[in-house]
């Protein structure tokens, strides 16, 4: 099995930039949301297909691909499991990459497995670093596991959670370059699962995304359902990481964030 070292993570960075590249997802299967307790996904949900063409038609200067079929498949691409998500996918990633998951992947998948760390606080825009390596084999492979946006069913526990889309980009948008930054010059793959709100989360790291953006997402996945202005103010002031004082997403050292660069919790 490939050995894990976590290392932390920092706070957000100001800086947001558009990238000179075409911006491209891939989406990997056994990275999409699951229970507190690890439950997963029983039967595919039955919009799972719609999600890459529909994506590339509002992006059309994005490039949204699944990593081999998805055909027969669904339940993998709606699958949360780390060492099956890296058994797959380990000759696909690249030297660098920065891949969008979810709250109970970042705290049953990676903090429970790496070093057995409490999870603590994971807001939205949480960033989680992880050498990865395979036994004998030296080369390493770094992976930020980074939590999707502020979602529709975050602020309002209104719609299908599977569904669901962003309401806010804005704690993604400060730490793009950030990320950017860490993968310096080496190349570097941009990812996420197959959910709506992890897609267009890794879309916004990579360049702008406007609200009318988010609008045409929901529009397409969950038109019935939106969160109002006041429950998204308001989950956001406690769940995301969108000021530089802000709660968690390992932003800062209170209980339950890690800082980069650093090998243990600053709990």
């Amino acid at each position: 099995m490939p050995e894990l070292s976590q290392e932390g993570v920092r706070s957000a960075s100001e800086s947001y930039s558009t990238f000179a590249r075409r911006p491209s997802v891939v989406i990997f299967p056994h990275l999409a949301e699951q229970g507190r307790r690890g439950e997963t996904s029983q039967r595919p949900e039955n919009r799972i297909h719609d999600v890459p063409a529909t994506l590339e038609n509002i992006f059309p200067d994005t490039s949204v691909r699944t990593l081999g079929s998805l055909e027969g498949r669904e339940l993998e691409y709606q699958g949360s499991d780390l060492f099956n998500f890296l058994r797959v996918s380990w000759d696909a990633l690249l030297p660098c990459n920065i891949i969008v998951t979810h709250r109970n992947f970042l705290a049953n998948e990676v903090l429970a497995r790496a070093n057995d760390l409490p999870a603590g606080n994971i807001p939205n825009a949480a960033v989680l670093c992880l050498e990865v390596k395979r036994p004998g084999d030296p080369r390493a492979k770094t992976i930020f596991f980074v939590r999707h946006c502020t979602s529709h069913h975050n602020a309002s526990r209104r719609g299908n959670g599977s569904l669901t889309t962003c309401a806010d980009v804005s704690s993604l948008r400060r730490i793009a370059m950030e990320l950017a930054t860490r993968c310096g010059r080496r190349n570097t793959l941009y990812g996420s699962s197959i959910l709506p709100r992890a897609v267009v989360s890794c879309i916004a790291l990579q360049k702008e995304v406007s609200d009318q953006d988010l609008e045409m997402v929901r529009l397409a996945f969950q038109p019935e359902t939106t969160a109002l202005p006041h429950e998204i103010a308001s989950y956001q002031e406690a769940h995301t990481c969108l000021n530089d004082s802000g709660r968690g997403s390992f932003c800062n050292k209170t209980k339950g964030t890690f800082i980069l660069g650093s090998n243990r919790s600053a709990a």
